[in-house]
């Protein structure tokens, strides 16, 4: 199965990031400097050194310490995860901040070489040994479905989004797909992601605005395929989300690179 990760390098002074999520996993390790984020109705506070891990679609917010920040991410992919670690449900990660030389020094490897000119063979077995690291270390149990027994509201609204995402989306329109009342939906996307499903929409468009740009598509048409009213619209919202306006992510792109798992 072929799958992607997408790094990217920043350094932050005094940036603070508004509630949002990702749809993939977000793997970070900090370089330095230091700073705090929430995320499942707790505060982590991370230095250099640290690796961070935040699962798919949570809901968190954060902020650079007072002498800045600076670090490198990967947005890995559900689907690789599973089929790397042969699951059939997604792991969970008890701590969000991890002070693991080891799991540091192995995904620093694998982000210089994402980075690179590695043949792929070797690129594909860095990475790979990196997260099997991290998860098999860190990680247990599984997320299939919402904490109530019911499937998870989250996924759904992913997938209705990823349909539309060129689309304006309500309440309203997200409540009629699921046939559930709008403040039943509410309730229920709260309780399982942490924030309410517009955040999670303005997240979702950020997350493919990002890849796009990564692509060198021009900023106006991307907003307008990842579904901004215009691209005013876009770089307030990408400026709030990933820390940087849309121009300077177009000039210094995020590194996306295939790989096979298996």
């Amino acid at each position: 199965m072929l799958d992607v990760v997408e790094t990217l390098t920043l350094a932050l002074d005094g940036h603070r990031f508004p509630r949002h999520a990702h749809e993939h996993w977000s793997i970070a390790v900090i370089d330095r400097g230091g700073g705090s984020f929430r995320c499942s109705g707790a505060g982590h506070r991370f230095t250099s050194g640290s690796v961070t891990v935040l699962h798919p679609s949570e809901a968190h917010d954060g902020a650079a310490g007072p002498a800045g920040i600076r670090y490198r991410s990967f947005t890995v992919p559900e689907a690789m995860i599973k089929d790397m670690l042969g699951a059939s449900g997604t792991p969970s990660f008890g701590n969000r901040v991890l002070q693991d030389d080891t799991a540091y020094t192995r995904l620093s490897r694998a982000h210089c070489a994402l980075n690179g000119n590695h043949p792929d063979p070797w690129v594909d077995e860095i990475i790979v040994d990196a997260l099997d690291h991290l998860f098999g270390a860190h990680a247990s149990g599984g997320r299939g479905q919402a904490s109530n027994g019911h499937p998870s509201v989250v996924a759904a609204v992913g997938r209705y989004v990823d349909e539309r995402l060129d689309s304006p989306i309500t309440l309203a329109d997200l409540a009629a797909h699921l046939e559930l009342s709008p403040a039943m939906l509410l309730r229920r996307f709260r309780a399982e992601a942490g924030m309410a499903p517009y955040e999670y929409v303005v997240s979702r468009r950020v997350d493919v605005a990002r890849g796009l740009l990564a692509c060198g598509v021009p900023i106006a048409d991307v907003a307008v395929r990842v579904g901004f009213a215009d691209q005013s619209h876009l770089t307030r919202h990408f400026k709030r989300v990933v820390g940087v306006t849309p121009g300077y992510y177009l000039r210094h792109p995020a590194v996306s690179r295939s790989f096979k798992t298996g």
